[in-house]
């Protein structure tokens, strides 16, 4: 916690949690999908056979490699192995209720093309379901981190309330809390990461110095583990802690001893990398991507990754079916903080570093050769949103009456459409060929809405209803600590 100089308050931290936590908690999707079959049998393959091969699942997924006569997951297993416990949990409650049939798929109306995944069982998709429980706990974790990080920045408390909500719920970071994948995951463990660094960048005397870096680097290294991409924004993340350090009046020394205890906290993270690399791919250095037969452009450039597509970094970006921008209005004004923040000396190392890993973000998601165009949408630009808000904690509280009311205006309509896409099965930000607002209110008008109270037997409009009434009392119990 942050000391007296701060102004933060625990209870607000906690509502924020609490919050999206329930939020995160109450949607899931993608319980049949490909990309959360394979990480949820790599658990099960862990739990049952003691393997790091999925033979008996493979027929839930084409993300996978082939290896040797085996098969294997073919994703970064930070995500698989900080849901495990869930996981874990949910098999062994499954196995003493007598739902063992976890490797049967399904049957469906009319043959499928070899390649096509089955749909698990319901077995399956409460695992699915349980391992979804970590990404879901790490988001909400990132939403109270941020409004701390703005506590700690200087910002007003109903600035920093305003941002984290801003990223937990009017941006995509909300949707892929909700799933057992690493979008959202990895840029939490970015963000958790730099949160720690402010922290003891402005209190370096505490008495928790010395765990706290070590604990950096290994949030840091987790990130990459969680997905590959998160290297280059660790390593930023990294430059950012030795610039600010200078800047700060740490010494040389003290600088090296800083760097160097992250290094040594990061170091377990690598020989779990390379452990984990060498007995599913055979080399510590190798990836599962090596091996994807299913996805032969994998091997294009590097796993994929080509030269960005400028075409495509635009439509990312305002294209009216999947640009980000319909979806977050609000981070049209991110240039704008970043620009104003860095001439006039406000965290000015910071706003470079954000602008620098969504700059990266949103090339690396131009530069996939193996996705026709922008068919998924932006949603691997999901782990810079974080960083995309983070300049509004230090510029909002600088601009005059009218411009934060536009700043309000622009958040609602965020927060409008990132409600209603949380409602939509499978729209905004997931399989995301159309995700316009007017798409989502037809399907929501429609009575297309999804969510574990609607699962459960209540009706569609009657769990939206709850659902809307606990935000409404947390929305109050938020107001009134304001």
């Amino acid at each position: 916690m942050p000391p007296s100089g701060v102004r933060f308050s625990s209870r607000l931290f906690v509502l924020l949690f609490l919050l999206s936590l329930f939020s995160y908690g109450m949607f899931k999707y993608f319980l049949e999908d490909s990309m959360t079959a394979n990480r949820t049998a790599l658990a099960l393959a862990l739990l049952k056979d003691g393997t790091l091969r999925i033979d008996p699942y493979r027929k839930f997924s084409d993300d996978i490699c082939y290896r040797e006569g085996h098969y294997y997951c073919d994703k970064a297993p930070g995500a698989t192995f900080l849901s495990f416990p869930f996981i874990a949990l949910a098999y062994y409650g499954l196995n003493a209720a007598g739902k063992t049939d976890f490797d049967v798929f399904r049957p469906v109306d009319k043959p499928l093309p070899p390649n096509v995944p089955r749909s698990p069982s319901v077995a399956f998709q409460l695992l699915i379901l349980a391992g979804s429980v970590g990404v879901s706990l790490g988001g909400a974790l990132a939403v109270a981190l941020l409004y701390t990080l703005g506590t700690i920045l200087g910002a007003s408390q109903r600035t920093a309330v305003i941002v984290a909500v801003f990223l937990g719920f009017g941006t995509m970071f909300s949707l892929w809390s909700t799933v057992l994948m690493g979008h959202a995951l990895s840029g939490a463990f970015l963000l958790f990461g730099l949160c720690g660094a402010v922290y003891l960048l402005k209190f370096p005397d505490c008495l928790t110095a010395r765990r706290g870096w070590l604990d950096i680097g290994v949030l840091l290294a987790f990130s990459f583990w969680v997905e590959y991409t998160a290297a280059i924004p660790a390593c930023l993340i990294g430059f950012l802690i030795v610039s600010l350090a200078s800047r700060r009046g740490f010494s040389f020394k003290k600088t090296a001893a800083v760097t160097g205890l992250m290094c040594l906290g990061a170091a377990p993270v690598a020989v779990c990398f390379c452990v984990y690399n060498t007995l599913s791919y055979g080399s510590p250095l190798s990836l599962g991507y090596q091996y994807s037969d299913n996805f032969p452009r994998m091997q294009e450039g590097v796993y994929g990754i080509t030269l960005p597509d400028f075409a495509v970094l635009l439509q990312t970006v305002f294209h009216s079916k999947y640009g980000i921008l319909w979806y977050s209005p609000a981070l049209i004004l991110f240039p704008y903080f970043v620009i104003d923040n860095v001439v006039k000396d406000r965290n000015r190392e910071l706003n470079i570093v954000c602008f620098l890993i969504v700059a990266y973000y949103f090339l690396l998601n131009a530069s996939y050769a193996y996705w026709p165009q922008t068919y998924f949408g932006p949603r691997h630009c999901t782990p810079c949103l974080p960083f995309a808000v983070i300049p509004f904690l230090s510029g909002w509280d600088h601009r005059g009456a009218a411009f934060r009311k536009t700043c309000n205006i622009l958040i609602g309509l965020s927060l409008l459409i990132g409600g209603i896409a949380l409602f939509v099965p499978a729209s905004p930000g997931l399989y995301d060929a159309r995700w316009t607002l007017f798409f989502m209110i037809d399907s929501f008008c429609r009575g297309g809405v999804r969510n574990l109270l609607y699962y459960a037997g209540i009706p569609g409009y009657l769990s939206i209803a709850v659902i809307l009434g606990v935000w409404c009392v947390f929305a109050w119990l938020l107001k009134r600590e304001l």
